[in-house]
């Protein structure tokens, strides 16, 4: 064979062997944020969120009070295009916004059994993870949101703590 075969065939052994890995679970997911949403108004956010993401579809959501500082809002929804609901969409209380997507190239799915709750700061959920076909994980979120100092962007950062509950077949 020559090398260029060699390493193509080293390249699909180890996609085969290396697709069904999981994740570290210091794996940090990325908090993408926008600029002031024209929606400042957390109920037109949460009652517009279809028309103005329509790659999106809305599944749970939580309207926070003052003590969930710094969140006004918390969406989950189902993205259209990655046929994946692991997607969460924030209203800060300084009216930035930001997506965070945890579908990491798998289909994951948002179990609604277990709520979307927000505890002061903290974020909690639950996915079912795809790991081989048709047999999932599921795993669970606690997201803490805090507020930084004004020096850095967007003025809020986050830490994400994963556990995985137990393995569901087909």
């Amino acid at each position: 064979m020559t090398f260029k075969k060699h390493i193509l065939l080293i390249t699909i052994i180890l996609i085969v062997l290396l697709g069904g890995c999981s994740k570290d679970n210091q794996k940090q997911d990325v908090l993408i944020y926008y600029d002031k949403s024209s929606q400042t108004d957390v109920y037109d956010f949460v009652n517009n969120f279809n028309n103005n993401n329509p790659d999106y579809e809305l599944l749970d959501f939580v309207i926070a009070t003052e003590e969930n500082s710094p969140v006004k809002a918390v969406i989950i929804a189902f993205d259209k295009e990655k046929n994946s609901s692991a997607t969460l969409f924030f209203l800060f209380d300084n009216d930035d916004w930001g997506i965070i997507s945890f579908d990491r190239g798998k289909h994951v799915y948002y179990r609604p059994e277990d709520g979307l709750r927000l505890e002061k700061n903290v974020v909690l959920f639950s996915v079912d993870y795809e790991v081989y076909y048709s047999e999932y994980e599921i795993h669970d979120f606690e997201l803490t949101l805090n507020r930084s100092n004004d020096t850095e962007p967007y003025g809020i950062n986050y830490k994400s703590k994963e556990t995985t509950r137990q393995k569901k077949g087909q």
